[in-house]
């Protein structure tokens, strides 16, 4: 009973509705994917070559800017993005006022959002440089925001090209413009520029594919009734468990600030950059499957779990491999990322990197969460999470420094995915698989311990080689990964 769902997803070959809908399903991952992909590798060129070019201090600032204006996503989005796509997912149209109040809506809460995080910044008594930073990243954050809700429509009818084809767009721009100043010895907070540039930009950009394409998918209804303050009441348990995700990835760096100097934030910041480098496999791979999770959980709830079980195997696969090669080489990837000097995030990056299992498998929580109408727990476990995250690091910081926030992190982070994984078990049938968890863990400090003994031995790239090579071998041999697994993927690529 507990393949059945995987079955119907893969052997129903007379259903062409449903081989289509697994087509879309792929064509989605491989946009979403490969939009991740590009940002993520742009970002982490930019990282390199502030790091190299300006130290640790002055990527200090950098990483401070960018964490103090992610502490107010939740007021720019407010849950506006993942209601509407929702909302238009349902029938593929949504009525064009109904629509046009949450775009006006969206564009209300960005400029509030610009304020309150300006002031809180002054009343924070932050310097000219740093205020200055946030002043421009705050303004960029805002078009940012002002494009996505153009771009959520397109996500809603599944066509996830506008916003992975938007979002490259956003990031090739910004990442030229600032390596373009680096170039031209333009240090902080000047360096924001481009974004703020290249958000305006893609605002434009939106604007005109918008008008141009999604008027089709638009039909004329009584919406009058509709407050504004209605909407909002809908979308914002959509935006909480985002926001305390945030809250959770940057209240760290605001916090070290307090305590240590820049260079201790640009530190810390380069191990933590170097574990979000992968977040684009579980970021595509989810943003994909939600539509499908939140129709399978309407039309067919039992399958729901055996979904969830088929996605849970490649995210926790390769996030323990992911986590063990970076351990055991931590002080060669900080040093061919960002050179000698910043030799001491080494240290951090053996503890944080341990993150990712929990992170990879924490977006397909969320999505379940919010996909079987339990967003309101969502919201309640990362709020309590990050009240955790944020008494840790006020403890541990003053005593361990940066590992003190690492430390905070893997407690905060593994705590919100137990609790979670428990109550979606509980209500789903066969989500996760308790023995297939214990099983990757042993096999993960089997190859943690052959990389250690043969690292002396090789040159740490072919011995990250063997290790990753034994990985893979003993989960098939363990039958962490089937045939019937491998047999699913072949299908899918070849539809």
């Amino acid at each position: 009973m507990q393949r059945k769902g995987l079955r119907e997803l893969t052997d129903d070959r007379n259903n062409p509705s449903k081989n289509l809908q697994i087509v879309a399903l792929l064509r989605n991952i491989s946009f979403l994917t490969v939009s991740q992909i590009t940002e993520k590798m742009l970002s982490l060129l930019i990282i390199v070559f502030i790091t190299r070019k300006l130290g640790a201090e002055e990527f200090g600032l950098y990483s401070l800017t960018m964490s103090f204006v992610a502490l107010f996503y939740y007021f720019y989005d407010g849950g506006l993005q993942t209601f509407l796509i929702k909302e238009i997912g349902k029938a593929r149209a949504i009525d064009r006022r109904y629509l046009n109040k949450i775009i006006t809506l969206r564009i209300v809460l960005c400029v509030f959002a610009v304020i309150v995080s300006l002031v809180t910044a002054y009343a924070s008594g932050y310097g000219a440089q740093e205020f200055y930073g946030i002043l421009i990243f705050s303004l960029a954050t805002a078009f940012v925001y002002t494009s996505s809700i153009l771009r959520a429509p397109f996500m809603g009818i599944e066509r996830m090209e506008v916003e992975s084809g938007l979002t490259i767009t956003f990031r090739f721009l910004s990442a030229a413009g600032i390596l373009l100043l680096l170039v031209l010895g333009v240090k902080m907070p000047h360096l924001m520029l481009p974004y703020m540039f290249s958000g305006a930009l893609v605002v434009f950009m939106s604007v005109f594919i918008f008008k141009r394409y999604f008027h089709n998918y638009t039909v004329d209804c009584d919406s009058s009734s509709i407050k504004m303050l209605t909407i909002l009441r809908k979308s914002i348990p959509f935006a909480l468990a985002a926001f305390m995700g945030e809250v959770i990835f940057n209240i760290d760096k605001v916090i070290l600030s307090k305590y240590e100097t820049l260079s201790t934030v640009g530190l810390y910041n380069g191990a933590y950059k170097i574990v979000l480098v992968g977040m684009f496999i579980p970021s595509g791979l989810t943003m994909a499957a939600f539509p499908k999770m939140a129709n399978l959980w309407a039309a067919k709830r039992g399958s729901v779990g055996d979904f969830i079980n088929q996605l849970t195997k490649p995210l926790l696969t390769l996030g323990l491999c992911i986590s063990f090669i970076a351990t055991v080489n931590s002080a060669e990837v900080i040093a061919l990322l960002f050179g000698a000097k910043f030799s001491d995030s080494a240290g951090m990056l053996m503890y944080l990197i341990w993150i990712v299992p929990a992170v990879f498998l924490n977006h397909l929580t969320d999505i379940t969460l919010q996909a079987t109408e339990r967003q309101w727990f969502a919201c309640v476990s990362m709020t309590i999470a990050v009240s955790i995250n944020i008494i840790l690091n006020f403890f541990l910081i003053p005593i361990l420094h940066g590992f003190g926030s690492a430390y905070a992190a893997l407690i905060t982070i593994y705590s919100v995915f137990i609790v979670r994984m428990y109550v979606i078990n509980k209500n789903t049938k066969g989500a996760f698989n308790l023995q297939l968890y214990l099983k990757l863990i042993l096999i993960t400090l089997v190859c943690g311990l052959l990389c250690y003994i043969i690292k002396g031995y090789l040159p740490w790239i072919a011995e990250a080689a063997v290790g990753v090579g034994a990985f893979f071998s003993l989960i098939y041999l363990a039958g962490c990964v089937t045939k019937e697994d491998i047999r699913f993927l072949k299908d899918i690529r070849k539809r």
